[in-house]
């Protein structure tokens, strides 16, 4: 995406968006729980999926964010929003990704 900006148009821009937000949400079914005696670790085995989803999210944010339709816009935030209490590979993600979107979304 980032080698050729010319390729994706608009409607591209928005099913793309469209098939990674729900990528984006942390999935109970992909987190279990291992005890080791008195602690507990938690494996998240969604979490390579959730940071891929917001990889692809930032390059879109950063090279193609005008085109997407503005609805879009606002569930990017949210998502974005909601990676800043995620794991730590994703709130890196996404403290980048907030420079990136338009000063309205940031109110």
């Amino acid at each position: 995406l980032k080698l050729l900006p010319d390729v994706v148009n608009e409607r591209l821009n928005d099913l793309i968006v469209l098939a990674l937000l729900p990528e984006t949400v942390l999935q109970g079914e992909f987190v279990t729980v291992i005890e080791m005696g008195p602690f507990k670790h938690r494996v998240d085995e969604g979490l390579e999926s959730r940071k891929a989803a917001y990889e692809v999210l930032q390059t879109l944010i950063e090279n193609h964010f005008d085109p997407i339709a503005p609805e879009l816009q606002v569930k990017i935030a949210e998502r974005v929003v909601a990676g800043l209490k995620d794991e730590i590979y994703i709130r890196t993600t996404c403290c980048r990704l907030v420079t990136h979107l338009p000063l309205p979304f940031l109110e």
